[in-house]
């Protein structure tokens, strides 16, 4: 089809459009009132599962161990005492219900609990007669605590190096509760109101309770939910103020709001038609599209007006504004969808339903405004003659207009915009993908969670944890002492960064346990040279726990599988890169071979975030270059 031949196809749909203006506008109609009645089925809730690039490495390996060694939806709750320290009753029984009640919080993960009071954290030892037991280190049926008691359970915490400094803090004054919660559509709302009132029950004068983790972010954020109500009815407020202050006519108030109510309804609809959830992140989007939806709508209206005072007549007014406008409304708007559309080319599941489902909305409005406003201009009765606006307001837009419209004020206005792209695009490469700073950056540096997140990782080794997965070849391949080496080798290998708060992994384990059978003597914390004397002290220390999967933290029910956990105090950006190179650093180095170890990235929030990243820019390069390509 040749140029004009469209041209001339386009105004036949004009004059279609015109010729029949009740019976397009009742089309219209009914398709509202269908996707009206879909809006009631939308859900608006977050899926983590959509945040990720499920095709990444890095996701594959967090999918394949989040039920075994734990994910990335964790909490980490800390019992901070201001005097003293927490070895009293009345603090240990508190730390002891908050655990018990985050053990009772929906959706947790029963087996990956953590908590100085919590029966996995046990003290280990040898009895007279060679073998291995074990207990609790807190007993919450004993009734009263000896001064002479809870000083010998300050020193047997101290002397463990799995609790003190990972559970208790090094000056004693604070100890945490990590909870894993499993994978999946969790309900963040119910399980944040469910933390909020543990943390309320128990905060006393002298006590500080602190939470932070994905799921108490969410929270959060699902608890401001009513406050984006306020800012959608304040934005609904402003834009008619402006129409009113513009306008100060009834068409040019309520038609453009009419166009972007039935946009929207459409659009929620197709959301809801799709089976796609909205997601309170991703709001912004909608907000966009009903500006660009009302901005189409003002200029028709604007545009009516004016062919009105040349012809006199609304329907060909109408017509004409139609005709003029209809065109390249049309392309901006398919141009606005092909832009959003773009997208869906990120590997996260969230940008391709983003995509798809804002280009469809985006596309609404050439029906919802560019015809449906011209059909109801042309039909509603004839408007009165506008008033004069103010002489003050006349000029004012004349001597904007009169800076541009000229020669020389069009030069100028186009260096203006050059220098500010040259300046963009400078700036532009400074641009980093990911977290600039701790915390979270949606929420203020005072806000409650930042403070927890800042409060916990002063004190902690780190609440942001990155898992690092060993695989070997043959089951019980852990239990051989070259794999064991070769793992201790890798964590000092990354304790060399000093932005690293700790290191938690099975080496350490066997090597405390070996220290135990050998009279506590420190220099037997070594790896036995044998692979049946690691998988003895394996076996005795999980004989000496009543508790099944006391291993399960580190090692997988096989001894195939071990989980390497690096404690980091926050997830920027720079920690990021920095913590995966040094791991790519020593994985890549042909003199860590080991014959059947494998060592694979990358689990935990850290290394999940290290994937958004990667798949962020690539995603970004993707759809930057898709538009210079076409």
């Amino acid at each position: 089809m040749t140029m004009h031949a469209f041209s001339h196809w386009l105004k036949n749909i004009d004059d279609l459009v015109f010729k029949y203006p009740k019976i397009f506008l009742a089309v219209i109609a009914a398709l509202t009132l269908f996707f009206a009645i879909q809006v009631p089925k939308v859900q608006m809730y977050s899926d983590f599962a959509d945040l990720l690039p499920q095709e990444h490495e890095y996701i594959k390996l967090h999918n394949s161990i989040r039920d075994t060694f734990g994910g990335t939806n964790n909490v980490v709750m800390a019992v901070v005492v201001k005097e003293g320290d927490i070895f009293s009753e009345e603090t240990l029984a508190r730390i002891h219900r908050i655990t018990q009640a985050v053990d009772n919080v929906s959706g947790v993960n029963h087996n990956l609990l953590a908590s100085l009071t919590h029966r996995t954290s046990r003290k280990v030892w040898l009895t007279d007669t060679g073998d291995v037991n074990s207990q609790p280190y807190y007993d919450p049926l004993k009734e009263r605590w000896s001064v002479e008691e809870l000083d010998k359970l300050r020193d047997d915490v101290m002397s463990n190096p799995r609790v003190f400094g990972l559970l208790v803090s090094p000056d004693l004054k604070a100890a945490l509760i990590k909870a894993q919660f499993n994978e999946g559509q969790l309900n963040y709302g119910e399980i944040f109101n469910q933390l909020q009132q543990i943390r309320e029950h128990d905060m006393v004068d002298g006590v500080d309770i602190y939470a932070t983790g994905q799921p108490m972010l969410w929270g959060w954020v699902y608890s401001y939910l009513d406050q984006l109500f306020l800012i959608f009815t304040t934005t609904v407020g402003i834009m008619l103020f402006l129409l009113i202050i513009y306008f100060r006519r009834a068409y040019g108030i309520l038609l453009p709001l009419f166009g972007i109510t039935i946009s929207a309804i459409c659009g929620l609809g197709i959301l809801s038609l799709l089976d796609y959830n909205l997601d309170p992140l991703t709001l912004v989007i909608p907000f966009l599209i009903s500006a660009r939806a009302m901005s189409h709508a003002i200029q028709l209206v604007q545009r009516f007006y004016g062919e009105l005072e040349e012809v006199g007549d609304s329907r060909e007014a109408a017509h004409r504004t139609f005709d003029s406008l209809f065109r390249p409304g049309s392309l901006g708007i398919v141009s606005d969808a092909i832009g959003l559309l773009l997208i869906a080319l990120g590997s996260v599941p969230i940008n391709v339903k983003l995509g798809i489902y804002a280009s469809l909305w985006a596309v609404c409005v050439v029906f919802t405004v560019l015809i449906t406003v011209p059909l109801l201009l042309s039909l509603l009765p004839k408007p009165k003659s506008a008033a004069e606006r103010p002489v003050g307001e006349d000029a004012l837009f004349g001597k904007v207009a009169a800076l541009v419209a000229n020669r020389q004020g069009g030069w100028i206005t186009l260096g203006l915009a050059g220098v500010i792209l040259l300046v963009g695009a400078q700036l532009s490469s400074r641009v980093q993908i990911g977290e600039s700073e701790p915390g979270s950056p949606i929420l203020y540096l005072d806000h409650d969670y930042n403070v927890s997140s800042k409060v916990i990782n002063e004190r902690f080794p780190g609440s942001e944890e990155l898992y690092i997965v060993a695989r070997t070849d043959q089951k019980g391949g852990m239990k051989r002492p070259d794999v064991l080496q070769s793992i201790e080798d890798f964590q000092n290998h990354m304790l060399l960064d000093p932005e690293l708060g700790g290191v938690k992994a099975v080496p350490d384990l066997v090597k405390q346990v070996n220290r135990i059978f050998h009279s506590d003597d420190p220099r037997w914390a070594i790896i036995p040279d044998t692979e049946a004397y690691v998988g003895g002290l394996m076996f005795a220390y999980m004989a000496s726990s009543p508790v099944p999967g006391a291993l399960k933290e580190f090692v997988d029910t096989d001894d195939q599988v071990a989980n390497i956990v690096f404690f980091y105090k926050d997830h920027q950006a720079r920690t990021i890169r920095r913590a995966i190179h040094r791991a790519k650093e020593w994985i890549n180095d042909p003199a860590n071979h080991v014959e059947g170890l494998h060592v694979e990235l990358a689990g935990g929030l850290v290394g999940v975030t290290a994937a958004m990243n990667e798949s962020a820019y690539e995603s970004n390069m993707l759809i930057h270059c898709c538009p210079i390509n076409t």
